[in-house]
Parts: C-alpha cells; structure tokens; sequence
C-alpha cells in the first residue's frame, strides 16, 4: 500500500470518477415510507446537526450547535449541560466510549452521559494537555492530539505516544493533520508523511505521499469489515481511494470538485456521498453511480452516519432524519427471467400456499422453499402475456390472456391441458378469470381488438363446474359481450362489468 500518488496520476484518467447511473444501490432512499423526521417537537433543543454517533449500546447521540441530545427510543433527550458548555459545543468534536462520549471543545476533554458533563483534565509531568481531538481506543485508553503530540491516557497515567505528528509541517497555523476515528472505532494519523493506521500498540504507515503533493484527508470512512473510502487534497488535485478488506481496489485522481466533502459507509460497503460540486453519489459494486434525483432528505447534508443494522442517518441544518433502509416491510422476489416478466398483470395462492404470478412473460411459480420457475410455454400454447390467474377447488390452477391466446391453460399437478372450442370452452381471449363464493370459476371474455373493434370475438362470460363450461352473454341480458369484471354480492347475485355498463 505504499505506491506513491505521483504514480498514478501517469496512469489514471483524469475524472474517471463518475460511471454509469445508479442502477439499483440504495434504492430504499427513494421510498418515502422509510424516511422519519426528528426536530424540536421531537426533543432536540436544536434543528442544527452537527455530527451523529452510536455507541457500542446502540444509542444514538447528536451534537447540536448548542448541546448535545441522545435517544431513549421514543424522544430525544437533551444532556443538561453548562451554558459555557453549551454555547461552545459547536466548535468540537464528540467520540463515543463504551457508554459515554467523548467532547472536545479545545483545549477542554468532557466525559458525557445522560446525566451531564463531567471535565476531565489530563496531564503529562504534571503539566495539563492542550487537548486538540481525543479518541477511545477498546482496551488500551484514551488517543489524544495535542499541539504537537500524541498521548495516550491509561487510567490515570498519560504517556506521550511518539508518532509522525511530531513533525515541522504539523506545527504550521491551522494545520490539517491530525487524528480520525473511523466507524469500526480505528484510529488514523493524518501526518505530512502519509495515512498512518494505529494497530497493536503502534502507527502502521497505511500509505505514503510526496509531502509535496500530500496536504490533508477530506473524508475518510471505513466499516468494520475494512472496506473503506478517503478523499485527499493533492495540491491543485484530489484523490479519491476505496479499498476492501485492506487492499486498495480504486484510485481516481480527480478535479476539486470531485472530492468528498460528506461521506458515510455502511456495513455492507455501500457509501454515500456529496461531491463539493453538490452532486450527491453512490459507491457500490466496485464504481461510483450520481443519483439523478437525490431524495430531498438528503440535500445539503452535514453527515452522514450508517447504523449498524444499515439504517442511515442524516443530519442537516433542518433537523434529523433517519432512513430505514433494513426494514422489510416490502420485499423484492427473486427471479431474472425476462424484462417481460417484471410486469405483473395477476397474483394467486394455491391450496399449498405457494405463489403463481401472470406476467407479461408468462408464468412464474414461487414456491415456499424460496425456488421458483418460470413458465413461458403450457402445452404447446406460448403464454405471453398472462392477464386471468385462478385456483379452482380442487387446487389446479389456470391461467388465460387478454391477448395473447384463446381460451385458458390448467395445471391440474402433473400436466398443462389447453382449453378452446373444441372442448366446449371458447375461442376468444379471456381477459380474467375471477371465483365466486362457492370456489367456482368464471372467465371474461374480450377479443384482442380495440374496444367495439370486432364485437363478434367476445362471447361474454363463461363459469366452469361439474367439468363443464357453460355461457352467459348478450342473450341473456348482457348490455354486450366484452366482459371486464364480475362480483358476487351478499345475497348470491352475480354482477358483471362490460364494455356497456
């Protein structure tokens, strides 16, 4: 991982970063019904988020522009805090603990939980630390930057922690280097000579630079799987690098506005991202995807944080959102046939409780073990477009188009029979097959001719029992014989909706 930026800009296109629309990443964002609003009738003292957080418990937490709130799963409950602490929250930076968080408002520490803020003052010789930013670190402590030092508090005990910080570079006003957390609770070292990881005990150099070329991290996210993403200034360019697992898998070396200025990344790997052009991206399956039409929850975000379950919040100067991506409350069945096959004209259950679907392709048949088929051909009659779909009382199914053939096709469990004139049936289409309360079939016939095109193709309605068709139509009252529609009333009447009335 130590391949210079310089390399790749003499073997990357410029602007490589965009490839084809989003095609089906995050797709849930577009799904109103998961999208939740939480603003001051929801508890927060404040609409402004500036950051989002979950501790290892699962409670979320936010810092506002003036205080700090977490959830107790019904409201949002605002940590009572000093007005001094209060007023100046904006200018720090919150961690999380085990079951507190951290808050840095320089050159102050704060430990806070739901009770309020307690001020911790670290010290090394005895002399107090200007503290920068301050991170948790599972098991070994406290990472803190301070002017121009790393240490690291165990207990009571602070040891200064030698590192590539402690370089002339760092020292400039208003430097960008200095330490991040990522949501897998790692610690990175942005440092003039590289990306530096702290593992086991010390900094692993992740990735070096040219200091020449090297001025600071923009975003970096990585999940606890070692997937991640960062984008870098280089001088007049950016760079954009997405791993896997530990490995580098792209590097994109961009225009300006093409960096990363808010980013998140789930469980999964997914990240979500703004641009500092405004253009608002995907990175999933190796590329990058711009939402064409962002969802207006998401605009002009501050943050992006993912759960650990995949649901996504989103913080912005209007409130709080949150996104329930995992929530199954619909689902999609699986099944690659046809493009014909994802238009759905017809659903029925059969008595063993597996699903048939009249498509405009055919038939597919779900079954309960999650298996399924598709059925484009019932003998020898090519389906096509399958409009009537019924399960009789015996439990075979039958299906009939509006369209595409005449008559209707039966399943009875072992083998297709085709039914037509010749079995006393009809040769029109049949644009439904609807049940009455008895379990008895009825089939609505249409011709595939335009309304009042070709009337003489219709023949009204025809019900199956005892193994026979029998007609209803024109002759018996029908006011004509393109038949729609049929229901059965409370009383045992019989209603049919026609082209007529």
């Amino acid at each position: 991982m130590n391949a210079r930026i310089s390399r790749w800009i003499g073997v990357l296109l410029l602007g490589a970063f965009l490839s084809n629309p989003l095609s089906a990443q995050l797709l849930e964002l577009d799904d109103d019904w998961r999208w939740v609003k939480f603003d001051t009738f929801s508890g927060l003292s404040s609409l402004q988020i500036l950051d989002i957080l979950e501790l290892p418990s699962s409670v979320p937490w936010v810092q506002l522009r003036a205080g700090l709130a977490w959830y107790d799963g019904f409201q949002w409950q605002n940590v009572p805090l000093d007005s001094s602490v209060a007023n100046s929250v904006y200018r720090g930076k919150i961690s999380g603990e085990a079951n507190t968080v951290l808050l840095v408002i320089p050159p102050a520490l704060y430990r806070i939980s739901s009770a309020g803020a307690v001020r911790l003052v670290p010290a090394y010789n005895g002399y107090p630390l200007a503290v920068q930013r301050a991170y948790s670190i599972p098991g070994e402590g406290i990472m803190l930057q301070c002017d121009s030092a790393l240490y690291l508090i165990q207990g009571e005990t602070s040891v200064i922690v030698p590192s590539p910080f402690q370089h002339r570079l760092v020292r400039v006003p208003d430097s960008p280097y200095g330490l991040f957390q990522t949501d897998d609770h790692v610690v990175w070292l942005d440092a003039p000579l590289g990306l530096f990881r702290w593992e086991h005990g010390h900094w692993k150099l992740w990735h070096a630079f040219q200091a020449e070329e090297w001025s600071g991290i923009q975003t970096l996210v990585e999940n606890a799987q070692g997937d991640g993403h960062l984008s870098a200034r280089l001088r007049k360019w950016r760079a954009n690098v997405a791993w896997s697992r530990g490995r580098i898998t792209r590097t994109d070396i961009v225009k300006p506005t093409i960096g990363l200025t808010v980013a998140g990344i789930s469980p999964t790997g997914t990240i979500i991202a703004e641009q500092g052009s405004g253009i608002y991206m995907i990175y999933s399956g190796g590329g990058w995807h711009a939402l064409s039409i962002p969802p207006p929850q998401i605009l002009n975000a501050k943050v992006f944080r993912f759960r650990r379950n995949g649901d996504l919040w989103v913080g912005k100067d209007d409130g709080l959102y949150l996104c329930s991506v995992s929530s199954q409350r619909w689902t999609m069945l699986a099944g690659e046939f046809s493009p014909a096959t994802k238009s759905v004209n017809e659903l029925v259950f059969d008595h063993d409780s597996t699903l048939w679907v009249g498509t405009s392709g055919g038939i597919i048949h779900y079954r309960r073990d999650g298996s399924s088929d598709w059925i484009h051909e019932a003998a020898g009659v090519d389906l096509g477009i399958v409009t009537g779909l019924a399960c009789d009382r015996d439990g075979a199914i039958w299906a009939s188009s509006g369209v595409s053939f005449a008559g209707a096709v039966r399943w009875d469990g072992k083998r297709w029979q085709h039914f037509s004139k010749a079995e006393g049936f009809t040769n029109s289409c049949v644009h439904k097959i609807a049940t009455d309360r008895s379990g008895r079939l009825w089939f609505l016939t249409v011709s595939p001719f335009p309304p009042g095109v070709h009337p003489e193709a219709e023949e009204g309605a025809f019900y199956f029992d005892n193994g026979a068709f029998a007609k209803i139509g024109g002759r018996d009252g029908f006011l004509d014989n393109r038949v729609y529609c049929f229901a059965e009333d409370t009383t045992g009447g019989y209603w049919f909706g026609c082209l007529g009335g």
